[in-house]
């Protein structure tokens, strides 16, 4: 029997979602902005007063089944951009929406 294992850089379960980590990537406000406008971001968390991450959808793979959890999940992979915004600036001043 021949197995491989695959290692990956970040992994978080959401539901019956494998979130795969592939880049993680510090970036300035002004280009963030620009990825915001451009909708290539997912979903985007506001971790702290002035931390920001944007999660980009790269697509989805196979199904990976574990057995500790008895369930099958699905690995969706995804890229994540951080930045920080100066502190007491709000999302709205920076055209931000989070719903």
């Amino acid at each position: 029997m021949t197995g491989a294992i695959q290692l990956y850089k970040t992994v978080n379960v959401q539901g019956d979602t494998l979130e795969v980590i592939r880049e993680t990537k510090e970036v300035s406000l002004n280009a963030f902005l620009k990825q915001y406008n451009d909708k290539a971001f997912t979903k985007i968390v506001l971790e702290d007063e002035i931390s920001l991450k944007g999660y980009q959808y790269l697509g989805t793979g196979s199904s990976v089944s574990l057995i500790s959890m008895n369930k099958n999940l699905t690995e969706q992979y995804i890229n994540v951009f951080t930045t920080k915004k100066p502190l007491g600036t709000s999302l709205k001043d920076l055209g931000i929406s989070m719903t």
